[in-house]
Order: structure tokens, then sequence, then C-alpha cells
């Protein structure tokens, strides 16, 4: 089983500082999401004027990272399609 790559948006968090490092979120209609994807260009192509404006208001660094995904899951929630 090959598992993919996630990139996401990382940052301090600019209303609890104490929290530390965390996931960038933007708000969508249907709440706030976090900003992460499989698909680099497009989570780029989404986030990218308002990650900029966000690091520039608040004058935090936010940083695109990469996840590697290792194929070894710490947990496998079985789904009927294997009995």
């Amino acid at each position: 089983m090959t598992f993919p790559d996630l990139f996401a948006y990382l940052g301090v968090d600019e209303v609890n500082p104490e929290h530390g490092i965390g996931l960038k979120q933007a708000r969508v209609p249907a709440g706030m999401i976090p900003l992460v994807a499989v698909d680099r260009e497009k989570l780029e192509r989404v986030a990218d004027a308002g990650i900029r404006l966000q690091a520039q208001r608040y004058g935090n660094d936010i940083y695109l990272v990469r996840y590697v995904a290792v194929p070894s899951p710490l947990v496998a929630i079985p789904g009927g399609r294997h009995a």
C-alpha cells in the first residue's frame, strides 16, 4: 500500500502564540479547515495570497512543509472489504 506525501502550511498561532507552531487554517463556507493537501501546486495556488497577507500582517514566518508518508500505519480501521 502506498500513501501520498502531504503538504501543509505551518506557523505560529497568532491568537495564542503560547501554543507554538501548528497547522495554518483557512475560512471556507463550511468553517475553518487546515491547509493540508496532497497536491502542492493546488495548495499554493489556493492559499498563496492569504498566507502572504497573514505573514505580513502578523510579522510571523509561515512555512510550506512536506510530510513524507511512511508505509506503516499506526492503526488500520477495517472497512469491511477484507473480511
